[in-house]
């Protein structure tokens, strides 16, 4: 668990203020920037704060799910904590099935919500490392083709022999002026010899 989250915004959404505020005053002791609203203002304080995180209780299930998917689609990068009724089970699935983040029981306690909180982070740490690793992917698999085009453009002989001097690959001008010798010893198509040349590393 993360001890103190450095500058991390988070926008606490909920009808009851009292209750907003309490959760403001622990996550503010951990690092967290709090951002309170109530359902109306949500969509205008998320997009104006654009936190990673939100914390939305529900007071009112169905003002909950619309407002829930409005944010889903709205921002579908910051994740979402529900906050249900204790005991409803059935309810918290629901909205994870509407792509909440994870949900916890009022009243929630501070060590529940942290943990919900640091599992939402991890998720979002691993996302980016996973977006970055992806464009590392791209700019190899760009590199690659690149090379593949430059082997097989340039206006020489090019092959590529192993460890029995059998050519394993050949670029396109190789191709047309000796025809297909893959699996072909170097020194047979190159020379016309048929013992390899002398010096030959």
């Amino acid at each position: 668990m993360h001890d103190i989250v450095i500058s991390e915004s988070i926008v606490i959404i909920t009808q009851d203020p009292e209750h907003g505020r309490v959760l403001a005053h622990i996550l503010n002791e951990y690092g967290y920037q709090p951002s309170n609203c109530d359902y109306e203002d949500a969509l205008v304080t998320v997009g104006v704060v654009r936190p990673r995180l939100a914390v939305l209780g529900i007071c009112d299930c169905k003002l909950g799910h619309d407002l829930l998917r409005q944010i889903r689609k709205g921002y579908p990068e910051v994740r979402v904590i529900v906050l249900v009724p204790d005991g409803e089970y059935d309810l918290g699935l629901d909205f994870l099935g509407e792509g909440a983040s994870d949900f916890l029981f009022k009243p929630v306690s501070e060590r529940a919500l942290r943990l919900a909180l640091d599992r939402a982070l991890t998720f979002l740490d691993l996302q980016r490392e996973n977006g970055l690793l992806k464009e590392k992917e791209k700019i190899l698999q760009s590199s690659h083709q690149l090379c593949r085009q430059l082997f097989d453009e340039v206006p020489c002989y090019i092959s590529v022999q192993n460890k029995d001097r059998r050519i394993v690959r050949a670029n396109r001008q190789f191709k047309l002026d000796f025809g297909s010798c893959l699996g072909e010893r170097c020194y047979e198509i190159y020379k016309h010899r048929t013992h390899p040349c002398p010096q030959c590393p």
